[in-house]
């Protein structure tokens, strides 16, 4: 009995130090776990303001610049075009009748142009610029008129379409960029001087003549309003500039220019002899002046 006791009394002792681990770091005298430490966080910088692609000037110095535009341009030349025609009888060598009458030209042109510039310092731009502009002649023209003759009265009826007008501009100029702080928005200013060729304006005349209801003359001609010619040109220009991102912007701008005269013709032409020898000759012309118009364009602006 005294060797059981003695057993049982050691196998206690023996599943009692087995336990003491397990609950170690519990309460009373158990055992003793440290306790755990923390580590503030880094702190997190919020940015106070966000950088915007387009921030900085409009224009940098350096930069190169290639714009492309196209739009309209309005004309404010109040210089009237006629043409004259006078009939002479080829046994006399005498006027027989004479007819001069007003006509219309082109409707509005549409006008493109590219320019390359370049930025000597900061929103300043020099630039050259080339510039196209066609308008579509008028339409068809009917004038009817009946001239007294002894013989018979003659009934005149013409019919003319201006052709297509065509110019081309060449130009160098400069443009200054107003900078508006936190926005993408630039106004700007500016100017240009150059050379602007221009086409003949011709009109194509059909001109038939009746008496006593039989055909006297079916003529059918061009009439040349002035001659190919090249004058001076220049004017001044306003717009907008809105920057989508740092290369590329939009703009809108408004020029008013303004072209020395063209070179007319001072003689009549001969434009048709009919079968019995009677002559018609033609002179197209327009008052004397320069021309003034007023382009509006849209584009867009590319910063290399």
């Amino acid at each position: 009995m005294l060797r059981k006791s003695f057993l049982t009394t050691i196998a206690a002792v023996a599943f009692s130090t087995a336990l003491t681990p397990v609950f170690a770091g519990g309460t009373g005298d158990m055992g003793h776990r440290p306790a755990p430490v923390y580590h503030p966080a880094a702190p997190v910088e919020v940015p106070t303001q966000v950088i915007r692609s387009c921030e900085g000037p409009a224009l940098r110095e350096g930069q190169w610049t290639l714009t492309a535009r196209a739009g309209i341009a309005l004309s404010a030349s109040n210089r009237k075009g006629r043409v004259r025609q006078r009939f002479v009888d080829h046994e006399t060598s005498i006027v027989t009748h004479a007819n001069t009458y007003d006509v219309h030209h082109h409707n509005v042109p549409f006008t493109a142009g590219v320019d390359l510039g370049y930025v000597p310092m900061d929103n300043v731009e020099v630039f050259f610029n080339f510039d196209y502009a066609n308008a579509s002649g008028s339409k068809h023209r009917h004038v009817r008129r009946s001239i007294s003759d002894p013989a018979g009265t003659y009934y005149l009826s013409t019919r003319y379409k201006q052709d297509n007008f065509n110019s081309y501009g060449f130009y160098l100029g400069g443009r200054y960029f107003f900078e508006i702080d936190d926005c993408k928005f630039s106004p700007f200013i500016g100017g240009k001087l150059g050379v602007l060729n221009r086409s003949n304006g011709k009109h194509r005349v059909t001109t038939i003549i009746t008496q006593n209801n039989a055909e006297v003359l079916n003529a059918s001609y061009k009439a040349h309003h002035n001659k190919d010619s090249t004058g001076f040109s220049g004017g001044v220009q306003a717009g907008l500039d809105y920057c989508i991102n740092d290369p590329v912007s939009l703009f809108v701008m408004a020029e008013a220019i303004g072209t020395t005269r063209s070179n007319t013709h001072r003689r009549d032409a001969h434009v048709f002899t009919d079968t019995a020898g009677n002559r018609l000759y033609s002179r197209a012309t327009r008052s004397s002046g320069g021309t003034f118009t007023f382009p509006i364009t849209a584009g867009i602006k590319v910063r290399m």
